[in-house]
């Protein structure tokens, strides 16, 4: 059973919070977040000792360790997809954290949109937008009483972008370059969905979605996936309003799969090659972090 801490936050019995299960102590400020479990403990086992995992019973999994450059304390959490999951894991994580500095780099793969770049790039953001399906277009807008079909808005709909955090941004690049890996840099967006929020047209299916890709083509983004927007905003809205409030630091860089744009990019990146470029994103990301602290731009939690 859980208990509420204060009016909104559940935690279990011993402490833990109750979707992504770490209670306090279990997490470092450091973090690198991804979103699927087979990925996190590779770069657990290649790049952390000493380590801890934590399994909750919603699907999260949590990696604290020693990074063996250096010995800094750094986390990897497996959040699964979307931002209903990257809602829990920022906010979860910041209680825990009790308002304390915190950095956090998503590693992922994406869709990328820029016409001449190849798959297998390492797709690095400096800014994010969302889309989402607008609901009241297909089924009405209940508090004007209107009926499904009487709402004649856009069926889909794009927020302004929300930037990076363009130090930590930065020094990932310079870090990716150092050891010669491919990468993009530029405006991601992220999808609610993966099927319709994304451009894919389904049979059956009214999705009114025929022209969305041309849309964000238009835009200028240049990778599309799920996770990246709701990171960005979350720890842009962790320090919103507060004098001198917490130290809020994100980035994202992801592996491109597969180009959305254009057809002559037929091959499909293999399974060696997104594990070297997990390596080398995952490198240039923990050693990013490591900038962080040496700078004295962010001090960790003890």
């Amino acid at each position: 059973m859980a208990k509420l801490e204060g009016k909104n936050i559940f935690l279990t019995a011993d402490g833990r919070t109750y979707h992504l299960g770490v209670k306090k102590g279990d997490l470092a400020s450091l973090i690198v977040t991804v979103g699927c479990e087979q990925r996190a403990r590779f770069l657990a086992s290649k790049y952390l000792t000493d380590v801890t995992e934590v399994a909750s019973s919603r699907q999260f999994y949590t990696f604290t360790g020693k990074y063996i450059k250096g010995g800094h304390r750094m986390s990897i959490v497996c959040i699964g997809m979307g931002a209903p999951m990257a809602d829990f894991f920022i906010r979860e994580a910041s209680f825990v954290l009790e308002g304390e500095p915190m950095a956090v780099i998503r590693i992922g793969s994406c869709g990328i949109v820029d016409f001449d770049t190849a798959p297998g790039t390492l797709m690095l953001s400096d800014e994010s937008m969302y889309c989402y399906r607008n609901y009241c277009h297909f089924d009405g807008e209940a508090a004007l009483g209107k009926k499904t079909g009487e709402c004649d808005s856009r069926p889909y709909l794009l927020t302004a972008p929300v930037k990076a955090d363009q130090h930590l941004t930065d020094l990932i690049e310079a870090n990716l370059k150092k050891i010669g890996a491919a990468v993009k840099r530029g405006l991601n967006c992220s999808a609610e969905t993966f099927f319709a929020c994304q451009g894919r047209e389904l049979p059956l299916w009214n999705d009114q979605n025929a022209d969305l890709m041309k849309d964000v083509t238009s835009l200028g983004v240049v990778s599309l996936e799920m996770e990246t927007h709701q990171i960005f905003h979350l720890m842009h809205q962790r320090q919103h309003g507060v004098p001198n409030g917490p130290q809020s630091h994100a980035a994202s860089l992801m592996i491109g799969l597969v180009n959305r744009n254009n057809p002559s990019f037929t091959s499909h990146v293999s399974s060696e090659d997104q594990e070297k470029a997990t390596l080398a994103a995952g490198e240039a990301a923990f050693d990013a972090l490591v900038s962080l602290v040496s700078e004295g731009i962010l001090k960790p939690a003890a």
